[in-house]
């Protein structure tokens, strides 16, 4: 099996890319080639899998990547969230302490934000999530690439597109309230998939909450298909 670095490092997908790529799947293939109902081996759907995880380890990589977002785009978004909920931060807090000192004036601002329903200790940990995610961001930055949950995201998206180009049906999850789980044929796909990526980048696999989170809130932003199987693009 190559390193997950070598993955990488191929500047375009060939032959050897695609053997590379393989040997991150090993023999789940066969279980990905069961679950969408080809015969196996299905040289057309291994060469659609070996492109996707070649792609996403680039991405990964700081290299090509997917494509669809620029780093410079994403790093515009991410920015204008930043410094706005920096300073409304500050600035709840700011409130919140003259409130508690007595202060009229930050007294009569915290009732009329009562009155249109605004909590400020729960904006406050709101802006706390956001922030969280904007310095994650930055800091992910500073390694080059893309944030590797928006390339993983980007990797998902593909595999739903496959399994739905594939079968006809809809890349749905489904959840065991019981063993609070997530399963069903996309999932696992996905499972196997997450698991290669991994292998090609030298990162864990996702956890089963995790990833059935991931694949829902890609579910809510994306549209079926109900062709054949294609390469990605």
């Amino acid at each position: 099996m190559t390193t997950p670095a070598l993955l990488a490092q191929f500047e375009s997908y060939g032959p050897q890319v695609r053997r590379a790529a393989l040997d991150h799947f090993g023999k789940s293939i066969e279980e990905i080639e069961a679950i969408l109902g080809k015969p196996s081996p299905d040289e057309e759907l291994r060469d659609v899998l070996g492109l996707m995880l070649w792609k996403y380890a680039r991405g990964v990589a700081g290299q090509d990547g997917s494509g669809r977002e620029r780093p410079s785009e994403i790093s515009h978004y991410l920015e204008a969230l930043d410094n706005p909920a920096r300073r409304l931060r500050e600035a709840l807090e700011t409130l919140l302490r003259a409130d508690n000192h007595d202060d009229a004036s930050a007294s009569t601002v915290a009732i009329l934000l009562d009155a249109a329903s605004v909590e400020p200790m729960v904006v406050l940990k709101q802006l706390g999530r956001i922030l969280a995610v904007t310095e994650k961001a930055a800091t992910e930055k500073s390694t080059g690439g893309r944030p590797p949950d928006v390339e993983h995201g980007l990797l998902m998206t593909r595999a739903a597109d496959v399994f739905e180009l594939a079968t006809g049906r809809s890349a749905t999850v489904t959840s065991n309230p019981v063993h609070d789980t997530f399963g069903g044929g996309f999932f696992r796909m996905a499972e196997l998939v997450d698991a290669a990526a991994a292998s090609a980048t030298g990162q864990q696999p996702k956890s089963n909450a995790a990833l059935g989170g991931e694949l829902k809130r890609l579910r809510a932003s994306r549209r079926p298909h109900d062709a054949k199987v294609q390469n990605p693009s």
